[in-house]
């Protein structure tokens, strides 16, 4: 929640919140598609029907990045460590995208580049941050 005063002097509450469910089953097989855009950036999440997920992020300064996070796999034990994983990663992926973190997506995808993936894209800038600020 960020909280302050707008130019008028009253104040300004603005809260974000969402929750998302999303099952796939037999009778519901279509692919699914979540999509952020705001000016000069966004971020695609697929869910196609064979169980593979793509995300795909951009930012105006920088080229497209796309990347299968998770490729179908009958191992249930991969299954189940990859969902954990996919729910880690929209908690921070998903405020990104909608610009309610305290990452721009700028410097996210300048860690993008350097790296090629964005799950160790966040986890090297998330260790940037801890040796160089206080506040991490």
């Amino acid at each position: 929640m960020v909280k302050g005063k707008g130019a008028s002097g009253y104040k300004v509450v603005h809260e974000l919140l969402f929750y998302a469910q999303i099952t796939l089953d037999k009778s519901n097989l279509t692919n699914r598609y979540f999509s952020v855009r705001r000016y000069g950036q966004y971020m695609n999440i697929a869910i196609f029907t064979s169980g593979d997920i793509d995300v795909t992020v951009n930012e105006a300064c920088h080229i497209e990045h796309k990347q299968r996070v998770f490729e179908f796999t009958t191992d249930l034990h991969k299954q189940e460590r990859f969902y954990d994983e996919f729910s880690t990663m929209l908690d921070w992926l998903l405020p990104l995208g909608f610009g309610e973190s305290d990452i721009d997506m700028h410097t996210f995808m300048d860690y993008v580049e350097g790296s090629g993936d964005v799950i160790k894209a966040y986890e090297s800038l998330m260790e940037d941050r801890k040796k160089y600020h206080d506040d991490y």
